[in-house]
């Protein structure tokens, strides 16, 4: 099904939230563009074709919709599973504004907020 992670060591809450990603690896700065398929303070699902291997860095923006200026998550991360659908980011490195902005998303989109973890 999947390589990498098994879905049984997932520990996050995840929402469905789908907007737009650019991702950003390697020297060469190859971009991808893809949409979300689920969230977590930890990570994302993008729905794309995964550009590179399991454990390859990447840098991820996550754009946020609805806003009177262009607002933006981002984080570093690295390539954990892929899938039939997508691949699986994990954040490594995540700035306090992004960090704000990712919990404020979970928290408004998870079904039991008193089960949403720091």
């Amino acid at each position: 099904m999947f390589e990498g992670v098994s879905a049984e060591r997932r520990k996050n809450i995840r929402v469905d939230f789908k907007t737009r990603i650019v991702l950003q690896a390697g020297e060469s700065e190859i971009q991808l563009q893809g949409n979300s398929r689920n969230l977590s303070l930890n990570g994302v699902f993008i729905q794309a074709v995964p550009p590179l291997p399991i454990n390859s860095d990447c840098t991820v923006k996550i754009f946020l919709s609805g806003t009177t200026e262009p607002t933006a998550i981002e984080a570093k991360g690295a390539i954990v599973r892929h899938g039939n659908d997508g691949f699986a980011i994990t954040f490594t490195e995540l700035d306090i504004d992004s960090y704000a902005l990712l919990k404020n998303i979970v928290g408004c989109n998870v079904t039991l907020p008193e089960e949403m973890t720091d």
